[in-house]
């Protein structure tokens, strides 16, 4: 299993201000919500990410997830009947 340590090495490489800002947030709620919006953003002619750098980053997302769980994720699980 990879360590935040090590995926974090991988987003240094090519995207040191995205690796900064992860290890601030790492333990926060706001970590998540900032892999996320990376992850997933619409922003017009954005280029994404290389394979080794998304697959980084959803890797720290899951493990965020798996340390840090935030109760009631679901929103349609609060919606139900």
């Amino acid at each position: 299993m990879n360590t935040p340590q090590d995926l974090l090495a991988t987003l240094e490489y090519a995207h040191p201000h995205i690796a900064v800002r992860v290890e601030a947030l790492w333990g926060m709620p706001e970590c998540d919500q900032y892999l996320e919006h990376i992850l997933f953003s619409d922003i017009p002619d954005r280029e994404g990410f290389s394979s080794p750098v998304a697959a980084a980053l959803m890797a720290l997302q899951e493990l965020h997830r798996k340390l840090f769980p935030i109760e009631n994720r679901d929103i349609w699980r609060n919606h139900a009947g």
